[in-house]
Formats: C-alpha cells, sequence, structure tokens
C-alpha cells in the first residue's frame, strides 16, 4: 500500500473512532440520565460529622461520572504514545467536553487572580503568598513591593456540590465503569 492509502485508512480509522466515543457518550447520557438528575439534587457539604468512608464514595461518584461523561478513565489509561496525534486530538475532545460538564456540575471554579496572563502583578503580602500564589524564581519575598509576570492564573473551588453516594455495597462503589460486552 502506499503511503497516501495509509493515511487515508487511519483517518477513516481515527473518524470511526471519534463516531463510536460520541454514540457512546450519547447512549450513556441516556441509560442514566435519570440517575445523573437524582445524584445532581442528592447533594452533600463536606462536614465533620462525614465519615472518611463517605468521603471515599463521593470521590468513586466523581470518578465515575469522570468516566461516563468524558472518558476520562478510558483517555487517563490508554498508552496515547502508541496512537497518532489526530487519534489522541479527537479523543480529547471528547474527554475534554465530558469532564467540562462534569466539572461545571460539581463545582463553582474561579480563577485566583483576574488579571490576564502574561501581565505585570504585585506579589502580595508573605502570609497571602503563600496561601493564593506560588512564587517561580524567587529566593525571598521582602516586603510588599516584589511584582511579577503572571504565568497561570490559578483556580479555585467557590463551591462544592459533590453528589450523596447511592445506596450500593463497597464493592459495588468501586466499579467505576463496568465492563462492556457487544453480542453477537
Amino acid at each position: 500500500m502506499s503511503q497516501k492509502q495509509n493515511l487515508e485508512i487511519r483517518l477513516a480509522e481515527e473518524s470511526k473512532l471519534v463516531l463510536t466515543l460520541k454514540e457512546r457518550e450519547r447512549d450513556l447520557q441516556a441509560e442514566h440520565k435519570a440517575e445523573l438528575q437524582a445524584l445532581r439534587h442528592q447533594q452533600f457539604t463536606s462536614t465533620v460529622e462525614h465519615t472518611e468512608t463517605a468521603g471515599e464514595l463521593a470521590v468513586l461518584n466523581f470518578l465515575r461520572q469522570l468516566q461516563e461523561r468524558g472518558r476520562f478513565l478510558d483517555f487517563a489509561m490508554t498508552d496515547i504514545h502508541r496512537l497518532a496525534d489526530a487519534q489522541v486530538g479527537a479523543a480529547a475532545r471528547v474527554v475534554q467536553q465530558g469532564v467540562k460538564a462534569v466539572l461545571n456540575d460539581y463545582f463553582e471554579l474561579q480563577p485566583v487572580r483576574v488579571e490576564a496572563e502574561g501581565s505585570t502583578v504585585s506579589i502580595p503580602d508573605e502570609e497571602e503568598a503563600r496561601r493564593n500564589i506560588r512564587v517561580l524564581q524567587a529566593a525571598e519575598l521582602e516586603g510588599s513591593a516584589a511584582s511579577g509576570r503572571l504565568v497561570h492564573k490559578g483556580w479555585k473551588a467557590h463551591s462544592v456540590r459533590l453528589p450523596k453516594s447511592l445506596s450500593q455495597g463497597r464493592e459495588a462503589a468501586s466499579i467505576l465503569a463496568p465492563a462492556e460486552i457487544q453480542v453477537h
């Protein structure tokens, strides 16, 4: 086969992969629409009364949502070094859309700094600097007169709305994505 034919075959395979991921995402959304709505309405805020087990179950449910809506675990656990850049890019778009939707459902995220990245900003006093910013390539901060270039705005969670755990056993809760079998 010529190089052109190989590229055409690979492009067709990549297109099929993207379509398969999109179809699977639609199927999962339809299958779990009622469950997702119930999870969104049953929320909890972290308090001292919640046990470590409840926290672990909340994290497992969150990972499950990332997988169901963004195929996050499939993407993270795949050896992408053996894939073509176009395949990785196509899969990344699907993952990014799903992960962003889950994050928006459960968190209100805000930037730590509102200035444009690349702009010159003043560095606040040491106490605030340790809490809200990371100073790169600086030996010591003295006073509040120091300034630098904003490399990354940072992110903070303004609010958290994690789903309550469904009443299921610990073993069932640890299944983040069940194995799927296509019937012949």
